[in-house]
């Protein structure tokens, strides 16, 4: 009795046992999975997900958007660094405050905001009278879309004041529109560097393309690193310049385009390149040069339209005479007017001699 007792035991034991550790392997495998889903690294940094959808954080950190969030009001970056992901999600603001941007970089916050998107820049930033506003501290693009925002004044993509410094190593800044001038970035002063990929197009001011607006005392744009091929700028200015610094070894004038048709893009002797002002009935492009036709010789225009006469049924409507016709037929009316002259003249001849 005691034997069987023991067995029952021991077999109980080693069902528990097998639960037991069944329980663990999954517990353990569950938490991984979880893990692998929340991991999120740009640049080796580990990102934190987001996921409330009516405000964005209010301490600096590490953050990746798990929902579109739509925001009341701007969004204010605290103090310190702060890294975004977009991660395909759109940031937008229907605040009724039409001067208030989607996000602002205030003075007195020392905050650098460096935003972060999938590979095809799908997240976005939009609703506001500019994407982001940098009156101070620092602003990285690294990838997402800035678009749809509008302003009455300048700058419906990104604007940059005084203490502000803008770099973009990618994304979009694009379909912005604006009032005044500078329908993409306005960089009044501060800095705005370049690298890897930034495309800056398609930006409006009055239905026409106003990009990158270059104030007249701007500094130049600064390239820091490589300019990718894809790397593609447009530039708005009101007199000839040179627009770039670095440029040489590192991208070339193929990766910006005037907006205005007075000027086009050139290089200058150290590489740079600079706004120069088109020269009257100047081709740049040989798409535009017009070839004129080689004009046909008379011998082929006479069997043309002799041609062309011939297959005129009777009663049917002709075309106008043209000089060339008149010329022929005056023509023929002269040799026929002569040879009757000709001809009354030999009789005459005749009868004089008879």
């Amino acid at each position: 009795m005691k034997k069987r007792r023991f067995g029952f035991m021991l077999i109980l034991v080693l069902f528990l046992s097998i639960l037991l550790s069944d329980g663990i392997a999954k517990t353990n495998l569950s938490a991984k999975a979880s893990e692998d889903i929340l991991s999120h690294v740009h640049n080796g940094v580990d990102f934190k997900p987001w996921t409330k959808t009516d405000c964005m954080p209010n301490e600096a950190g590490n953050y990746y958007l798990t929902n579109d969030v739509t925001l009341l009001s701007k969004w204010v970056p605290s103090a310190g660094e702060t890294n975004l992901c977009l991660d395909g999600h759109h940031i937008r603001s229907i605040n009724s405050n039409e001067n208030e941007p989607v996000i602002h970089l205030a003075e007195g916050c020392f905050s650098t905001l460096s935003l972060y998107d999938k590979e095809n820049n799908s997240g976005t930033v939009s609703g506001g009278c500019s994407g982001v506003t940098i009156d101070a501290g620092i602003f990285i693009m690294n990838g997402g879309t800035i678009c749809h925002n509008y302003t009455l004044h300048a700058g419906g993509g990104v604007v940059v004041n005084a203490n502000g410094s803008f770099t973009m190593n990618g994304g979009k800044i694009t379909e912005n529109a604006a009032g005044a001038y500078s329908g993409g970035v306005n960089v009044s002063s501060g800095t705005f560097k370049i690298s890897g990929s930034p495309i800056i197009k398609n930006n409006t001011v009055d239905n026409r393309e106003n990009n990158l607006y270059l104030h007249k005392n701007f500094p130049k744009i600064e390239i820091i690193d490589t300019l990718n091929q894809d790397a593609l700028i447009g530039v708005h200015a009101d007199a000839a310049k040179t627009i770039t610094s670095g440029l040489n070894g590192k991208g070339s004038a193929a990766n910006f385009f005037s907006d205005l048709s007075d000027y086009h893009i050139a290089t200058t002797d150290n590489g740079e390149a600079c706004l120069q002002e088109r020269i009257p009935g100047e081709f740049t492009n040989l798409d535009s040069i017009i070839i004129p036709a080689t004009p046909e010789p008379e011998s082929q225009h006479s069997v043309a339209t002799v041609e062309q006469d011939k297959t005129n049924p009777p009663n049917s409507e002709k075309s106008p005479a043209t000089g060339d016709d008149l010329s022929t037929v005056l023509c023929f009316l002269i040799l026929a007017g002569l040879g009757l002259f000709a001809s009354v003249a030999g009789k005459k001849c005749k009868m004089t001699t008879e």
